[in-house]
């Protein structure tokens, strides 16, 4: 993977980091987007993928992402691939909302104590947002790359054709 294709996540990770330090002073405190019962939830939604799938698959699926090599032979990999990786974003999606839909219904059912209702419902809020966090900076990225290698290769394939 070429250095300058990082530039675009990391300008994007200074700006957000940058917006969140800007709001910092309208009582935004950073250490709200952090929960680590959320991120462990988070880590149990992404080693499910491995049910369905070998390590050395996901490993695989990850690795010829990031290759800059496109493999003539390899459409069908890009292909299990390419599910593997759209598997990991789901999963881990559908892992935050069952936790999310968890949180709601011991939320709802503790109503007694008032005060609490607001910050356990933002922290449940957080869960889902690293999991929208991990589909928009790895799992759809990666997708985008195997979709253009597997482009490459139908290209290549119509110039041998042809």
């Amino acid at each position: 993977m070429r250095i300058l294709s990082l530039l675009p996540y990391v300008l994007s990770t200074f700006l957000i980091g940058t917006s969140l330090y800007i709001s910092e002073g309208s009582n935004i405190n950073i250490m709200m987007f952090w929960d680590i019962s959320a991120f462990i939830s988070i880590i149990a939604g992404l080693l499910i993928i491995l049910v369905n799938f070998k390590f050395s698959e996901v490993f695989n699926a990850l690795a010829d992402s990031l290759s800059e090599k496109v493999r003539i032979g390899f459409r069908e990999r890009y292909e299990v691939d390419k599910v593997i990786i759209k598997s990991i974003g789901s999963y881990t999606l559908l892992a935050s909302l069952l936790i999310f839909s968890i949180d709601m219904i011991l939320i709802l059912g503790n109503l007694q104590s008032s005060e609490k209702v607001g910050s356990s419902f933002a922290l449940s809020i957080i869960i889902i947002l690293y999991a929208l966090i991990i589909r928009f900076l790895f799992v759809l990225p990666i997708s985008i790359s195997l979709d253009k290698k597997m482009s490459k290769i139908n290209e290549l394939r119509v110039k041998e054709i042809a």
